[in-house]
């Protein structure tokens, strides 16, 4: 165990409250959150929540840095958390609409041109973090998730099995958007998961191909 870890255990055991009120295990976790187990050890890896072992080994989340992570995602409506590009309010009939994934700004601002120009009846929202875009699904309920690749920081495999996890995940399409002749380890792991790779030099053809209108 760490010295922060020990420090950490050695705070909460000094607390007035029960130390059981304060941590959870990590599959209490999961369902606090509504996210698979798996989503919640890439949380813990990330520091996005604090956690520690007890010296039998199993893992201990503070319930306080649970209680952060949903506060600070607490802002509505969905576009709030999103940028969007359009929102389809002057389109009579139903249109696309895409969540996309993307951890890099500038492909963020060259994906927002890149709609705005071609395809400005869709409804585009842009997530920089991975697991909070998955969060949100059913409130955007999006017609296809693009994972923008290369994600930073980010294991794609993992991605994919907590999207599996959900109930509705035949409902969902998704996509893995990269560079031409990419080589990225990401775009080999999606590919052998069978994800319908799309790349930026064809992405107007294949959009149109993918979504007729």
């Amino acid at each position: 165990m760490s010295n922060q870890s020990s420090s950490d255990l050695a705070m909460f055991n000094q607390s007035s409250t029960p130390i059981e009120q304060l941590q959870c295990s990590t599959i209490e976790a999961a369902k606090l959150l509504g996210l698979a187990v798996r989503s919640v050890q890439l949380m813990v890896d990330r520091g996005d929540l604090k956690a520690w072992k007890t010296p039998g080994g199993h893992r201990r989340i503070s319930r306080e840095s649970i209680q952060a992570w949903l506060k600070s995602r607490e802002i509505h409506p969905a576009n709030q958390i999103f940028t969007q590009t359009n929102d389809g309010s002057n389109v009579g009939q139903p249109t696309p609409k895409l969540l996309i994934i993307d951890t890099s700004l500038d492909s963020r601002n060259g994906l927002s041109v890149f709609f705005k120009e071609n395809f400005p009846t869709y409804q585009i929202h842009f997530s920089t973090d991975p697991i909070l875009g998955l969060t949100m699904l059913d409130v955007i309920k999006p017609s296809a998730i693009i994972f923008s690749l290369p994600l930073k920081d980010v294991d794609v495999g993992s991605l994919i099995q907590t999207l599996q996890t959900k109930s509705d995940f035949a409902n969902y399409q998704i996509l893995a958007l990269e560079e031409m002749n990419a080589s990225h380890p990401q775009s080999t792991e999606l590919k052998s998961r069978n994800i319908t790779m799309i790349s930026r030099p064809h992405l107007r053809s294949q959009l149109e191909t993918l979504f007729p209108q």
